[in-house]
């Protein structure tokens, strides 16, 4: 079963909202994104979170846990895809000010190989300016280290300096099994 009847199956709240937004945007970006936002929701819902799509604010609420989605695709140079990738967060970052904790989930289309080490210190002065931003995650191999950086795969969650273990527990549950769930 795929993650969008699962989700219906079990009633989750928003499933109306996103299947109408998937038909009404076909394109491939719009596609991979909502194919995104069902797979987690699903994971969420198996471990025992429920799952609310597309609320008001955000993409994808799990508990008192916001995540908001986003692709960053390919274009220009090391420096500038590391700067970029900090300006993206931060862009989510401030459209969710207004939730109580906020994950950020980077999904990459290529430009991950191009980050250098530009994207620490950006990185460090987003969680200190945004402090409902608990923490990113990001979705491709990074050639750079980052400071409290969990690997999970391909999947990378770096968060917040000083955040306790139980306010990331649901985000590790999830990369846990790469963000992608067998809904069967």
């Amino acid at each position: 079963m795929d993650a969008l009847r699962f989700l219906a199956a079990h009633h989750v709240e928003g499933i109306a909202r996103l299947r109408e937004h998937l038909a009404r945007n076909p394109s491939r970006d719009e596609q991979r994104h909502g194919r995104l936002q069902a797979q987690l929701a699903a994971q969420a819902l198996l471990a025992g979170v429920r799952p609310v799509l597309e609320p008001p604010v955000g993409d994808l609420r799990l508990g008192d846990v916001l995540l908001e989605l986003r692709g960053f695709n390919r274009g220009g140079s090391s420096t500038g895809t590391s700067r970029r990738l900090v300006r993206a967060i931060e862009l989510k970052a401030k459209q969710t000010r207004t939730a109580p904790s906020v994950w950020v989930w980077i999904e990459d289309d290529g430009a991950f190989p191009d980050l250098d080490d530009t994207a620490v210190p950006g990185l460090e002065r987003v969680f200190a300016s945004w402090p409902h931003l608990e923490g990113v995650v990001l979705s491709g191999p990074l050639p750079i280290a980052l400071p409290r950086a969990h690997g999970f795969g391909p999947l990378t969650v770096v968060h917040r300096p000083g955040l306790p273990p139980d306010r990331y527990a649901l985000i590790h549950r999830l990369c846990s099994s790469g963000g992608r769930p067998s809904c069967t």
